[in-house]
């Protein structure tokens, strides 16, 4: 008689044991994957409408505001911005509004929406009635009108708001049990898959014990295919030790940087690259080592520049990562550079065609600079003066020492907008020699061209620069030249806008 072998049963019951455990991780998989899509969606769908619902509110509570602002302005021009400013916030009510339309709604949510419209077209209408006195200088009767038919319309649609608000955040409590309940099932069927996990897991220690080997060989396989590729890359990875030494360059590096690492010698980074600010020359890789090893991501500015052993010199963007090295988990970094010389000079040469300053998107300084020698050239009558303002920003190196060179072209895209908003529309607004803004006030009487000065004054001593979780104060300084009776070349004017 045929003796069994003893393998039979062990390659049977290893057998088993795996479709035991493969059917126990998929089973776990699809769970964790459908309560993840399920809290996902409820959270990203209750989270959205909430926001939208208030975002409307805000935005109707600041139209209100905004009329009432708009009664109390004796200046006509004042007042059409503030009009302009009211209208701009209809505009953002009405995208905020089909994006809240476009979400699936429930029957109370659509019995409230439906509601609060009603409101909504009443007090559209009474404002509209506003808008219309206030253009016609009649702020009596706009302020009146204000009080005795706009206010109780007013307050009957935020109650409206009010109760949308309330239902949104009654819904997202109900997302929350439901999540709740998700999670405590969830946790009923890993307990139970769990317990099958174990039992399966002292059966196959002894597979653990040979699929380690094979663990070992992938994981070297594994590294040898990241080598690969980030030889392959065309972009320059720069590894650098807790004490400053560049410990690996990839061979895109080795060619951007002209050097090789030399297995016995140390390289510092601070002597191996140069990485500079292309206007002031200023070196941009000692503030960058410092923000990476207080734990922070960093990122190159704009106008950054990379100059090699041999002078050459290269335009490059780029980033750089803490990494947590060694058993004291001292920080290193990883910095990524990417050559961006070519696409720079054909950004610079697209923008300078188009007249655009790349960084805020405002008019470049040669157009103003043109309009502005042009009129001091020319013959103007007393009857069409201009006004050139030069605001300064003064503490820009403070800026840069606490928030990074990146912060800068996120000052500068602010204070232009916030310089936009009290400018007219006929008027020039440029970024001046990466220190402040030029503005060209065309056709504008001293008086005026004072008002808009001192407007501008008011709003940069209010003004703070928000950057990573810091709250920078901006000093800046307002110069304005009259022309006439100035006369003088562009330098004169420059100059004495500058010390005005």
């Amino acid at each position: 008689m045929k003796r069994t072998s003893v393998q039979t049963p062990i390659i049977l019951g290893f057998g088993a044991m795996l479709l035991i455990l493969s059917a126990v991780v998929l089973a776990n998989i699809y769970q964790t994957h459908v309560f993840s899509e399920q809290i996902r969606a409820i959270v990203l769908e209750r989270n959205k409408k909430s926001d939208l619902a208030a975002l409307m509110n805000e935005l109707h509570r600041n139209r209100y505001r905004s009329l009432i602002h708009a009664t109390a302005l004796t200046d006509p021009f004042e007042r059409d911005d503030e009009i302009r400013y009211f209208r701009e916030l209809a505009r953002e009510f009405i995208k905020a509004r089909d994006q809240f339309m476009s979400l699936p709604l429930d029957d109370s949510e659509l019995s409230t929406w439906e509601s609060i419209r009603t409101e909504v077209r009443k007090v559209e209408a009474e404002s509209e009635s506003v808008v219309e006195y206030l253009q016609a200088d009649y702020l009596d009767t706009a302020k009146t009108l204000i009080k005795t038919r706009l206010a109780p319309l007013q307050d009957s649609m935020m109650a409206g708001w009010n109760q949308l608000l309330y239902v949104q955040n009654e819904k997202n409590k109900e997302a929350l049990r439901q999540s709740d309940r998700m999670d405590s099932e969830m946790r009923q069927i890993s307990i139970v898959l769990g317990g099958a996990a174990v039992l399966i897991g002292l059966s196959v220690a002894l597979y653990a014990v040979r699929t380690s080997r094979r663990l070992e060989a992938d994981l070297l396989e594994e590294k040898e295919r990241a080598q690969i590729t980030l030889d392959a890359l065309s972009e320059a990875v720069i590894r650098i030790n807790p004490q400053g030494e560049i410990c690996y360059l990839n061979p895109y590096a080795e060619f951007l940087l002209d050097r090789q690492l030399q297995p016995d010698g140390a390289c510092m980074a601070t002597e191996a690259m140069q990485l500079l600010d292309k206007t002031s020359r200023k070196s941009l890789l000692e503030p960058m080592l410092a923000d990476l090893k207080r734990n922070l991501k960093a990122t190159l500015p704009s106008n950054a520049c990379l100059v090699t052993a041999e002078g050459m010199e290269y335009d490059v963007e780029g980033s750089g990562a803490p990494l947590h090295m060694g058993a004291q988990q001292e920080f290193g970094a990883l910095i990524v550079l990417r050559d961006i010389t070519e696409a720079r000079n054909n950004l610079r040469r697209n923008s300078s065609c188009a007249g655009i300053d790349p960084v805020t998107g405002l008019t470049d300084w040669t157009v103003l600079e043109d309009r502005l020698a042009s009129a001091l050239l020319g013959k103007r009558a007393e009857d069409q003066p201009l006004g050139f303002l030069l605001v300064r920003l003064d503490n820009l190196d403070a800026i840069r020492a606490s928030a990074g060179y990146t912060s800068l072209d996120a000052l500068f895209r602010q204070i232009g907008r916030l310089l936009q908003l009290r400018i007219r529309d006929s008027d020039i607004l440029s970024r001046f020699d990466d220190t402040g803004f030029g503005i060209l006030l065309t056709s504008c009487p001293e008086t005026k061209a004072t008002d808009i000065a001192d407007d501008i004054r008011r709003a940069l001593d209010q003004y703070s620069l928000e950057w990573n979780q810091q709250t920078l104060p901006v000093r800046a300084h307002v110069g304005r030249v009259q022309i006439p009776p100035f006369t003088g070349t562009l330098h004169d004017c420059l100059r004495a806008a500058g010390t005005a």
